[in-house]
């Protein structure tokens, strides 16, 4: 083992857990050859379950040995090369592939049994000489990865990061423009640009400020990246609208965070019911509301859009 892997501890964990299993199949296979066997030890699962079968699809043996479709595939192909397997059409699907051991891949089964069982013995008496059980770990190891990759894992880290990195400030002239352009850009995306977006988007102040709503914007340093309003509907309603992030920063959590401090910023503003007027195609956005407590109410018939939009409400009492 390498120094270097040595100090990078965890973060060269994949790569050492990868060395030692290259290790362990390298010598596997240098006693195949030895022995006189044309085997490789990738061959292994593949080859162990058809001798349990008759004939298996590739799906059933990327399902069976725990490996992708496109790997089987890959392996199928080398071990019909060496004359290992065979392939053909499934009587009761034409569009199915069965896969099967060939007479010689039967043969070889027999003659590589007993050295299978020196292997699992070999294999044996390393682990007894570890003071820890290593399958036990590595089992544990896998279920902790199916609970939750280590792409999930990693992903999450990263957007906690993301999220941190966020400020949230209020309506400034300078972010006049900013409102507009990121909801313009929104809406041309999804939908178009309407008479109500226009004017709301253009005069900001009049619109949304100026009757009692606010205007907030999420900034990475000096760059805003999302913006979304509250507008004053009375009676203590205040309407969540004109969220948008920036096509470069969707995915980070941006229009949650933004979300969030809007819900804060209407229980200063004393408001009862904030209500969200999305459309049913926003998946997206309609599952963060439904994730932060947002309920259906009703189709939308303000007639303010020409495109279809339901009410979704959450109570702040």
């Amino acid at each position: 083992m390498t120094e270097l892997i040595k100090k990078l501890g965890e973060l060269a964990a994949a790569s050492r857990i990868k060395r030692l299993g290259e290790s362990l199949m390298h010598d596997v296979g240098r006693v195949y050859k030895e022995q006189g066997l044309d085997f490789e030890p990738k061959w292994f699962l593949i080859f162990y379950q058809l001798s349990r079968q008759q004939a298996m699809s590739v799906t059933e043996l990327a399902r069976e040995v725990g490996i992708t479709y496109p790997a089987v595939n890959q392996l199928a192909a080398e071990m019909a090369r060496a004359e290992l397997v065979d392939s053909m059409s499934d009587p009761k699907d034409k569009r199915k592939r069965l896969i099967s051991l060939t007479e010689k891949g039967r043969s070889l089964m027999t003659s590589i049994r007993p050295l299978w069982k020196v292997i699992e013995t070999s294999t044996s008496e390393l682990l007894s000489e570890l003071d820890c059980n290593f399958l036990q770990i590595i089992g544990q190891i896998e279920d902790a990865l199916e609970d939750k990759s280590m792409h999930q894992r990693v992903v999450e880290k990263i957007k906690s990061h993301q999220y941190k990195e966020i400020d949230i400030v209020e309506f400034k002239t300078k972010y006049k423009e900013s409102f507009y352009q990121l909801n313009k850009q929104w809406l041309e995306e999804y939908f178009t640009v309407e008479p109500t977006d226009e004017s709301m988007l253009l005069h900001p102040e009049a619109n949304i400020i100026k009757p009692g709503g606010k205007i907030l914007f999420a900034i990475i340093g000096a760059k805003v990246i999302g913006t979304v309003a509250l507008i004053n509907k009375g009676k203590g309603r205040f309407e969540l609208a004109k969220l948008a992030v920036a096509p470069e920063f969707r995915g980070r959590m941006v229009g949650k965070k933004l979300v969030l401090a809007a819900i804060k910023e209407s229980k200063v503003l004393k408001a009862k019911i904030l209500l969200v007027r999305t459309n049913p195609r926003l998946d997206s956005a309609n599952r963060l509301y439904r994730s932060l407590g947002f309920k259906y109410s009703e189709n939308d018939h303000s007639g303010d859009y020409q495109r279809p939009t339901i009410v979704l409400t959450l109570s702040l009492k």
